[in-house]
């Protein structure tokens, strides 16, 4: 069952041989299901509340229509490694250094799952810098550097505050939609 709140729904009736007890007694009660995060790795849902990995290498998966704004989410992650925004065309807006090191473990690595339907939005333009490969002869253009984690191919992110280094690793299909503001 997936996370939520679920109204069940209980009928019941006694059977002795033949005779079997009318009417039938009808009653329902209130359950509310909620992801537990483990010691190990973990894909978890967000339902705009806490979510704490724990330890592990840990997921948060939107939905469709679950966009998130940092302005607003941002202290509903703890020890969370990774946001997937594969199952729709989402948006992630206003995140910053200071967000990811709050978030993430003593790594500081975020890594974001996406396509080009999704759009990536950081705060503060000059706090990162996209990691590039040196040239490999004189004349040759700086690319960006590439890291494939999992089968996912990202460009990375870097950025430090007050001497503790983040990284970002964003997917590169979403690379073409970031917006840094």
């Amino acid at each position: 069952q997936s996370a939520g709140t679920y109204t069940v729904g209980v009928t019941a009736q006694t059977v002795d041989g033949v005779d079997i007890s009318t009417p039938a007694v009808a009653d329902s009660f209130t359950a509310t299901v909620t992801p537990r995060a483990t010691a190990g790795d973990d894909n978890l849902g967000f339902l705009g509340q806490l979510v704490d990995g724990l330890a592990g290498d840990d997921t948060i998966q939107l939905r469709a229509g679950d966009n998130l704004n940092f302005a607003t989410d941002a202290d509903k992650f703890k020890n969370i490694e990774a946001i997937d925004l594969s199952a729709g065309d989402l948006t992630l807006s206003g995140l910053s250094l200071q967000d990811v090191i709050d978030m993430t473990d003593a790594d500081n690595v975020l890594r974001i799952l996406g396509d080009a339907n999704d759009t990536v939005s950081v705060l503060t333009a000059g706090d990162w810098t996209q990691t590039t490969m040196p040239p490999v002869e004189a004349g040759d253009p700086v690319v960006a550097k590439e890291i494939i984690v999992g089968g996912h191919t990202f460009n990375e992110y870097t950025g430090s505050v007050g001497g503790t280094d983040v990284t970002l690793l964003l997917e590169k299909a979403v690379q073409q939609n970031i917006v840094i503001h």
